[in-house]
């Protein structure tokens, strides 16, 4: 599988990460609500103490997604985690997510 921002091939990691997201998609949301609140929390706590001029920092050295640095990670979640709150509203309401297709290469597919 390749990576849909750099196209940088994921190899053997990808199966691990796509079997454990089919098995969390079967639970109801109820279930995966608490683990998605957690995961937030982690996020908001590991950014304790980081100032906005640390979070500009980038990498010396590294392309595509190894020379972003904090900010830029942190802006790629939040646009993540928006699209997934509305892909989630659309599939819950039984709407077609279509209309969350990337309009330009590099987006997110689904």
């Amino acid at each position: 599988m390749t990576a849909s921002i750099t196209g940088e091939t994921w190899g053997d990691v990808i199966e691990p990460v796509r079997e454990y997201l089919l098995n969390e998609s079967k639970q109801p949301l109820a279930a995966l609500r608490p683990k998605l609140e957690a995961a937030h929390r982690g996020l908001l706590e590991s950014l304790e103490g980081v100032s906005n001029e640390q979070a500009q920092v980038r990498p010396a050295e590294g392309e595509g997604e190894d020379a972003w640095g904090i900010a830029e990670v942190l802006r790629h979640v939040a646009s993540a985690q928006a699209l997934m709150a509305e892909r989630v509203r659309l599939l819950g309401s039984g709407e077609s997510t279509e209309s969350l297709r990337p309009s330009q290469p590099g987006g997110m597919h689904g």
